[in-house]
This record gives structure tokens, sequence and C-alpha cells, in this order.
């Protein structure tokens, strides 16, 4: 049997790292491996009802505490759900990091269930984006996504096919979609 280290476990344990000790969710396929990944890891899971409960909660987070709130949620109108918490961010200046799924790259262009280009739906409600390969680079993203988080006392929005970098292994150079913003 082989260990699996997925996607997953690369941003939960770059979130702990950073201080993160809870993500709000709303649970869904593509976003799986966070949930995995947060039992694995001991990261604190809030399951909500809504995306944008979700979000909300986590925006709560960093306008009490001052450290950017995480939430994660799935592909399609889950992250399109996100949209009116991360324009509330931004102008309040709240620090909020959202997670987004997507669907696996090679089904993206051929009517995925919920396939959506969520980059430019949040563009205007966000600082910076990116799209990261591979896998292995998901900790450089969230940290750049951190950084211009404090920087600039933004909300962030990573965004990004979860599926596949969740189920990659380490060595694997797989490319996944997986979008980073930032809106405060």
């Amino acid at each position: 049997m082989t260990n699996r280290y997925e996607g997953g476990d690369l941003l939960v344990e770059t979130l702990k790292h950073l201080g993160v000790g809870q993500i709000f969710s709303v649970s869904g396929g593509v976003i799986n491996s966070i949930y995995s990944a947060a039992a694995t890891h001991g990261m604190s899971l809030v399951h909500t009802r809504h995306e944008a409960a979700a979000a909300f909660m986590a925006e709560a987070v960093g306008r009490q505490t001052g450290v950017p709130g995480v939430a994660a949620v799935t592909v399609g109108a889950g992250v399109t759900n996100t949209v009116t918490p991360a324009f509330v961010a931004k102008r309040a200046g709240t620090p909020l990091l959202i997670i987004g799924g997507q669907v696996p790259t090679p089904v993206f262009d051929r009517g995925a269930v919920l396939a959506a280009d969520h980059l430019p739906i949040l563009a205007s409600m966000t600082k910076w984006s990116a799209l990261v390969h591979p896998t292995e680079r998901i900790p450089e993203y969230v940290e750049t996504a951190w950084r211009r988080i404090w920087a600039s006392r933004q909300a962030a929005h990573i965004d990004g096919n979860l599926e596949e970098v969740q189920h990659c292994s380490g060595g694997q150079d797989e490319i996944i979609d997986f979008y980073c913003s930032f809106a405060r």
C-alpha cells in the first residue's frame, strides 16, 4: 500500500503553518481531499449550509481577529456564491482567503457539470490571481496569497481544480487549475 500525499495535505499543512485554526466550508466532491487532510492534520472544519455563509463566517474571523479567515467551497455555484462576501471583505478591508474547487483540466471545456471560469468572476472582487502548475507549488501560491493579504490588507480567493490538486502524488508532475486571488 502506498501512502498518498495529496494537494489537500499541502494546502492544510501550509494553512496550519500560517496560523489558520479552522476552515469554513460546504463539502463538495472536488474539495473532499481538504476534508481528509483536515482530519489527518488536526484542522478544524466548520461545515455550513451555504457557501456565502462559509465565506461570511471566514470574513467575520478576519474582521474580529485580524488574521485572514479561510473558506473552502466547491466548483461552479459554490465559488460564485462567495462573490458577495468577497465584495464585503474588499470594501471593509477584511483579510479573507477563499479556496474554490474546479473540475479536472481535461474536462473543463467539455461541459462538465458546474464547470466555470471562476477567475474573471472573482477578479473584480480580488487583488491578485494566478494559475498554479504543478501541485507541488500549492504551498508557494498560498504563501504568496498570504503575503499579499498582509501587504495590502486584502481578502484572497484561491480557486482551483482541487480534484486534480488533491489527487496528485507529490512525485507526479500533473498540471492543475488553481487560482489565487485577493480582495480587500
